[in-house]
């Protein structure tokens, strides 16, 4: 009898026991995670005009409407981010991307505007910018037109009606890096400063950016810090530079490789195959071990002009045969110091027109003579075997 209780009370401790853990196991199958709420807002067609902060998301591709603008930014403090998908135009359509007002801290990321009428994306009253992986292409006018303090990463604008990238940007803030600009109907990259030229390579920057074959010029900019970026087989000029300062940067196959202005300094940079001068200067400099080669056969690889241009330190390759290797038909005050100058088929190696004034030439390695037809006050050294001379002024020709 005893035993038969204890048997009795084991076997209901055993079955308590597992409806406990049936129970437990059954809350446990059942409970029902919280719901988790996206707080942006989601953009499901277009037209869309966003007029309150915050952040958006496309849930699609897009297409646009005739006689309207995509997406709409009328508002501060606007996210959108694209998720990788198309923003497109239709014909006669407007900007993918526009504002009717003059917003505030925009950000816009990862995705395509393609085939709007107007400009893929077109902010230019806007400020503080910043657009991370966004592609602007086939729209009849600009890729982007973007207002002060835009900061850019990894963008592209290809193959769109006017320039790739333009900037009315009178503070000179914008910062770009990594950045293409191909196929464009007009500049690669272009600025705009209101308020005249800027103080020299003031605050905005261009990193890594490339700019090819353009219908005009590669990078047109005033007031900028440019860092090894390159320009090829853009129509016109690889850099058209004023107030600037270019470092390790490269110009191939265009038809000029530098036109630089008002105080630009080009430093470490190359120029190969550009169809016409390699750089012009005016009122600029070009110094510390710059590349330079021209093919062309009635361009110099180096024009100077202006005042106080100065050319130190370069090497320079002229392969034209109707042509010089450094020129300045005219300037004053002009430098050509501590050069290598190979120029095995031109005319000479450096040329003084009779319009130079207060020019200096000296300590110059060249392969061809030195001529001086200048005016008053020209202080051109003599050109001096290497073997030989004891004139650390010099210039030596090998």
């Amino acid at each position: 009898m005893q035993q038969t209780f204890k048997g009795i009370l084991c076997l209901s401790m055993v079955c308590a026991s597992i409806l406990a853990l049936a129970t437990s196991s059954r809350a446990q199958t059942l409970a029902i995670p919280p719901k988790v709420i996206d707080p942006r807002t989601p953009i499901h067609s277009v037209p869309y005009t966003i007029s309150s902060p915050g952040s958006y998301y496309l849930v699609s591709n897009l297409t646009g409407n005739s006689g309207a603008s995509g997406i709409t930014v009328d508002a501060d403090d606007v996210t959108i981010d694209m998720n990788g998908f198309l923003l497109l135009g239709v014909a006669g359509s407007l900007d993918g991307i526009a504002t009717t007002t003059t917003p505030r801290n925009i950000t816009i990321v990862n995705g395509t505007v393609r085939d709007w009428g107007q400009s893929g994306v077109d902010l230019l009253a806007a400020q503080t910018i910043c657009l991370d992986r966004v592609k602007s292409s086939g729209n009849g006018a600009a890729g982007f037109r973007l207002g002060s303090e835009a900061t850019l990463a990894k963008c592209t604008a290809e193959q769109n009606g006017t320039d790739g990238f333009f900037f009315v940007d009178d503070a000179n803030s914008a910062g770009l890096s990594d950045c293409i600009a191909a196929s464009n109907g007009a500049d690669g990259f272009h600025s705009v400063n209101t308020g005249g030229v800027p103080e020299p390579a003031k605050a905005g920057s261009f990193t890594k950016c490339i700019a090819k074959g353009n219908a005009d010029d590669g990078f047109e900019l005033a007031g900028y810090g440019l860092t090894e970026c390159s320009a090829s087989e853009n129509s016109q000029t690889g850099f058209s530079l004023a107030s600037s300062l270019a470092q390790n940067c490269t110009a191939k196959s265009n038809a000029r490789g530098f036109d630089v202005t008002a105080g630009t300094q080009i430093q470490g940079c190359s120029t190969k195959d550009n169809r016409s001068n390699g750089v012009r200067l005016e009122d600029s400099k070009l110094v510390d071990s710059c590349l330079l080669e021209t093919i062309a056969t009635a361009a110099s690889a180096v024009t100077m002009r202006g005042t106080s241009s100065t050319l130190k330190g370069c090497r320079i390759f002229q392969q034209g045969t109707l042509s010089h290797a450094v020129f300045a038909s005219t300037g004053t005050n002009l430098l050509i110091s501590d050069n290598e100058i190979r120029a095995s088929s031109g005319f000479h190696s450096i040329f003084l027109g009779t319009a130079t004034i207060g020019c200096t030439v000296v300590k110059n390695c060249v392969e061809k003579s030195i001529r001086n037809d200048g005016g008053a006050n020209n202080k051109v050294a003599p050109t001096e075997s290497a073997a030989n001379s004891i004139n650390p002024w010099a210039n030596l020709q090998f």
